[in-house]
């Protein structure tokens, strides 16, 4: 179930922040990975050193060419250490999406809706979430000027990428994803004992109405049910509290939910959703759900359905997640074979597999949630009809 799950425990994911602008100056790019979850150029995000941090002003990089869609755009990227990153106005130079600076919170923005990009500068780093969802990748601001990894363009931002490392030139090109519309549906409530703060999609276009209806009623219930649980636990606060004759609220409780689309071509979409919990104590507790859709009617795919009818053998895939949990420093143990449902994801690239486990299950609050890459024709060469990602 993707519900609330009380465990006490870190804040939500804030940061202090110190001041940025959007400046016409001249800058460089933040790297991407070939294999892959910031000239007298056109305008560069530029913050001043002395405003931040993690300020990084001796990276050794390899200029690369950015072209958008067959098309040099004038800026440029940087190669680091076997990544790309790109400098954020490309992406509205280059690919046309809005960039804004909000100088309250000190938060870059480019794109919209549920693929709202979000950069805060803070004397901690530079913190990357599309629409509420924070991911494990981050900015950098490197000589005065902000980068994000293509990767991350790549994941979620729907574009995918034509490298040579030889000719120092990536071209960034649109993929031709599903006809379908993806809504943020929000919550927002604030009171005297809680803030809530909740997003869920909803999706819209489905040439079968009865796969749109199957797909936003799951989508829907979820949050619904998040809702309950919240109320339920909001109720049982105040009736201790009474019972105790307790006034005063302590603390404020915490209630925020997200998503992020991983996949959304070939018929299949793929979304990774979350909860996050704050009751108190060092930090809060996050929980993941990922929902894999076939748009044809609406059916939730399973694993063994991307592996194909009678694969039954997930021993490649076991052995393999041993020997990636071995190799973590902080690792519980305990890891033998996948459940009957596991957790996973698609995302467009040769490893399109992604299987994760929630925090706390074999690793401790700081590795996050474990993640492991597979790629399906690698481990099962057997074709289905679902491997055409």
């Amino acid at each position: 179930m993707f519900g609330l799950r009380m465990r006490r425990g870190a804040t939500a994911l804030a940061v202090g922040v110190l001041l940025g602008g959007i400046l016409p100056m001249q800058g460089i790019g933040y790297a991407a990975d070939q294999g892959s979850v910031d000239n007298a150029q056109p305008g560069q995000a530029n913050h001043s050193s002395a405003n931040i941090g993690t300020e990084d002003t001796n990276t050794t990089y390899t200029k690369i060419v950015l072209k958008a869609n067959g098309i040099i755009t004038g800026h440029e990227g940087l190669w680091i250490e076997g990544k790309t990153w790109v400098p954020i106005t490309f992406l509205r130079d280059g690919l046309g999406l809005p960039l804004s600076y909000n100088k309250e919170t000190h938060t870059y923005s480019v794109g919209q809706d549920y693929r709202q990009l979000n950069i805060v500068v803070s004397e901690y780093g530079e913190s990357v979430d599309i629409n509420g969802f924070y991911l494990k990748d981050s900015g950098r601001s490197i000589d005065g000027h902000l980068y994000i990894p293509f990767q991350v363009v790549k994941n979620y931002l729907g574009y995918q990428g034509d490298w040579s490392l030889a000719a120092k030139k990536l071209n960034v090109l649109s993929v031709k994803e599903n006809t379908l519309g993806i809504y943020v549906k929000a919550f927002d409530q604030e009171s005297d004992q809680a803030s809530i703060h909740l997003k869920y999609p909803e999706v819209t276009g489905i040439d079968n109405d009865k796969a749109e209806k199957a797909i936003n009623e799951v989508l829907r219930s979820d949050a619904d049910r998040f809702r309950e649980e919240i109320e339920k636990s909001l109720r049982e606060r105040n009736e201790d509290r009474q019972s105790q004759g307790q006034n005063k609220i302590s603390i404020d409780y915490q209630y925020s939910s997200s998503f992020i689309v991983t996949y959304n071509k070939d018929g299949i979409l793929s979304l990774l959703m979350q909860q996050h919990v704050y009751t108190g104590g060092a930090h809060g507790m996050p929980y993941r759900k990922a929902y894999t859709f076939s748009l044809s009617d609406g059916s939730q795919i399973s694993l063994e359905d991307l592996f194909g009818p009678g694969e039954q053998d997930l021993s490649p895939l076991n052995e393999q997640i041993k020997a990636d949990f071995l190799k973590l420093p902080d690792y519980f143990g305990g890891f033998v074979a996948l459940g009957s449902q596991p957790d996973f994801y698609l995302q467009q690239g040769e490893e399109a597999l992604k299987i994760f486990f929630q925090v706390y299950e074999y690793t401790p609050y700081a590795a996050g949630f474990p993640e492991f890459p597979f790629s399906l024709k690698a481990i099962f060469p057997k074709k289905t009809a679902y491997l055409v990602i």
